[in-house]
């Protein structure tokens, strides 16, 4: 049996990095969003603005109730 230990400073690093990924993630879908709606307001179609956000046009339609 084998068994990896990790330093403190390797688990600290590691948090550190999945903390900033998920910032980064979270980032891109308020940029999205923020996308969405800026298109929404130019009266951009639906199935467009989907396309071109990545968002689902579920979500396209529940920002547009928003504005």
């Amino acid at each position: 049996i084998m068994s990896i230990l990790f330093s403190q400073e390797e688990v600290t690093e590691r948090y550190v990095y999945e903390q900033r990924m998920e910032a980064r993630k979270e980032a891109r879908k308020e940029e999205r969003k923020n996308t969405a709606l800026s298109m929404l307001q130019d009266k951009m179609a639906m199935d467009k603005i989907a396309k071109y956000t990545k968002l689902p046009l579920s979500r396209i339609r529940e920002l547009a109730k928003s504005i």
